[in-house]
């Protein structure tokens, strides 16, 4: 919980290859909302809601997650991240996108752009 509250990610990408994941104790953690929403031109983190992708959740574990499975943007698929270059020479101005792709490899949703945000170690 500690790594979560730390971290606080607007954005999380979940590989789901058991059925019993993710277990329903993270998902209580990650429900919690963002500590410090971001915002691109009132991009979606405004509502301090994280956005968590999974690779490929089984039916029964969304069933036995009950509400907490409404949390996930995506629940199958491919996950693609695309980073883009930094808008300046700053390194603090970047952004990335969310492609989530079907079997047929062809884009079935797009999300975002998110801004990066860069962690101060310590």
């Amino acid at each position: 919980e500690g790594f979560i509250t730390y971290m606080d990610p607007p954005v999380l990408i979940l590989q789901a290859w058991c059925s019993d994941q993710p277990p329903k104790s993270s998902m209580e953690i990650l429900s919690k909302p963002l500590l410090h929403p971001t915002s691109l031109e009132g991009n979606i983190h405004s509502s301090r809601r994280r956005e968590i992708f999974a690779t490929d959740m089984f039916e029964e574990r969304l069933e036995a997650l009950g509400s907490l499975a409404q949390m996930f943007t995506s629940t199958r698929g491919h996950i693609v991240v695309r980073v883009h270059a930094p808008l300046t020479n700053s390194t603090n101005d970047q952004l990335f996108e969310i492609y989530v792709l079907g079997g047929d490899r062809n884009v079935q949703s797009h999300h975002g752009p998110y801004r990066v945000r860069k962690k101060e170690s310590g």
